[in-house]
């Protein structure tokens, strides 16, 4: 998502999405450009295709089937 907001120019998202960070409980920033965040509604839930590991930790999905 924020990647998506740098390449369109939209700064002021771009903010808004940063001070969001501060509002998430354990949030860590991801140290790769090859990672976008999918937002899922109201619900927190890691994307990925590895869910039966990061279930343990948190609410996961297979990201194709999130939306």
């Amino acid at each position: 998502m924020r990647r998506g907001l740098l390449r369109a120019g939209k700064e002021k998202r771009v903010a808004r999405l940063d001070a969001a960070k501060g509002m998430l409980v354990g949030y860590a920033p991801i140290r790769t450009p090859d990672v976008d965040m999918i937002p899922a509604g109201d619900e927190t839930v890691i994307a990925t295709t590895n869910v039966r590991h990061l279930v343990r930790f948190a609410s996961a999905r297979i990201w194709r089937e999130i939306g």
